[in-house]
């Protein structure tokens, strides 16, 4: 592919068909996003599974969930570096061209165009960068989103940590990992799983009741009481204080 006369291109194959060729990208990334939060998943995946229109990534680095009736068209763009490297991907989305979730090929451009082959496409417009609107991120050492994963890690909870979107839902077990707070974000960075969460995003937590198994979900809220799709869910004594 030349990749610079044509760094970003439509398929004209089902999104189906495209994501059923996940498992021979080898190692991928996975994000989901909303505004204020990203959430990746990093590995490979091993194997998908369907029921009716429901695919499930399965993989010891992938635990999500796929509604094929959200996605409509595929989009696969060069555009993305990491110093010298290709980072070739894979947007699945909705018909208005919004990005349900992205695929990224960590492999680097020879398996991912290898895996792709198959599929015809048209070049279409590079992405533009808009320019930045909003301030730049900072975060308070008593954020309201770091405070619950705080808490967690000090109590040495297994936790699960999951992101929900129209279409789409990813999840993380374990213990906490290290939070790394940096640019404005608290982050969470392993190898096979990274959450970014922008300073200021969450105002609040939406609680559960304990359930009969002794845990409680925890929603985050963003501005105007939205959802930001983010859960945090483990023992009821693992996020501090009700």
């Amino acid at each position: 592919m030349d990749q610079q006369a044509d760094l970003r291109r439509q398929l004209l194959a089902p999104p189906l068909n495209v994501f059923s060729r996940l498992p021979l990208l080898g190692r991928i990334m996975i994000a989901v996003r909303d505004d204020d939060v990203v959430f990746e998943r990093i590995g490979v995946v091993q194997k998908l599974e369907r029921d009716g229109t429901m695919m499930f990534c399965v993989g010891p680095a992938h635990d999500s969930e796929i509604n094929l009736n959200n996605l409509s068209q595929v989009v696969v763009d060069y555009s993305s570096k990491m110093k010298d490297k290709v980072l070739p991907r894979i947007e699945f989305q909705e018909p208005t061209g919004k990005i349900v979730f992205s695929v990224v090929g960590l492999e680097g451009v020879e398996q991912f165009d290898t895996a792709l082959k198959a599929f015809e496409g048209v070049a279409i417009e590079p992405l533009v960068k808009p320019a930045l609107e909003s301030a730049p991120a900072t975060l308070d050492a008593d954020d309201v989103g770091l405070q619950p994963l705080k808490a967690a890690r000090a109590a040495e909870a297994e936790i699960t940590i999951e992101m929900r979107r129209p279409g789409v839902t990813q999840r993380w077990h374990g213990l906490v990992p290290e939070i790394n707070p940096a640019m404005g974000y608290v982050n969470i960075i392993t190898s096979d799983f990274h959450l970014h969460l922008r300073g200021g995003g969450v105002t609040a937590w939406k609680r559960s009741d304990v359930a009969a198994d002794g845990t409680v979900e925890l929603v985050a809220i963003g501005p105007g009481d939205k959802s930001l799709g983010l859960f945090l869910r483990g023992p009821a004594t693992a996020f501090g204080a009700a």
